[in-house]
This record gives structure tokens, sequence and C-alpha cells, in this order.
């Protein structure tokens, strides 16, 4: 019996462990993924702005 509870409260806490770790990891991609989009889309707008003035000039 209490080997059987070792082996349980083992498997629990790796499972809990493991959610834990897929949450931080797909919160990482996620954040990633938004300043990512935030640079490339802040850079589009420079190059449009860029365009437009030297077409101005």
């Amino acid at each position: 019996m209490l080997e059987f509870l070792v082996l349980f409260l083992l498997a629990l806490t790796g499972a809990i462990g493991v959610a834990i770790a897929w949450v931080g990891a797909i919160g990482l991609l996620c954040a990633g993924g938004i300043a990512g989009c935030g640079w490339f889309l802040m850079g589009r707008r420079k190059r449009r702005r860029a365009q437009t003035q030297s077409k101005r000039d």
C-alpha cells in the first residue's frame, strides 16, 4: 500500500510538472509571436513611410 501511494504521488507530481512545462512553453511561444508580429508591423510602417517620403522628394 505504501509503495502504491509513493508511486501515485510521483506520477501526480510528474504530471503536474509536465503540465506546467507545457503551459510555460506555449506561453513563451505566444509571447514571442506577439512580440515578433509587433516588430514586423513596425518595420513595415517605417518602410512604407520612407517610400512615401521618397516619392514626395
